[in-house]
């Protein structure tokens, strides 16, 4: 019996095989490198939008006239923890 015809068709396989997991690995790894750069460019036009907000909202409340610099500045703050970005004092 030849085994010639035997191996070059198992040989094959293998080859057609590992090409295809190689090919199905590359493409996921691209996939997951575009779902990270959707995911991390919608964070930034959220942190964005919230900071340009939240810049209005403390130029419009400073310009307001308070009674006292105390409760100006806890109205800013107040102001602050409503948008939802984190301060630490």
């Amino acid at each position: 019996m030849d085994w010639l015809p035997l191996l070059s068709t198992l040989a094959g396989a293998a080859i057609g095989i590992v090409a295809t997991l190689v090919a199905d690995r590359n493409r996921w790894k691209r996939e997951d490198a575009k779902e990270a750069l959707r995911l991390r460019l919608d964070i930034y036009t959220q942190y964005t939008t919230t900071v340009k907000v939240l810049g209005e909202t403390l130029r419009a409340l400073a310009e307001r006239e308070h009674p006292s610099d105390g409760e100006r500045a806890l109205v800013l703050r107040e102001a602050f923890q409503d948008s939802g970005i984190l301060i630490f004092s």
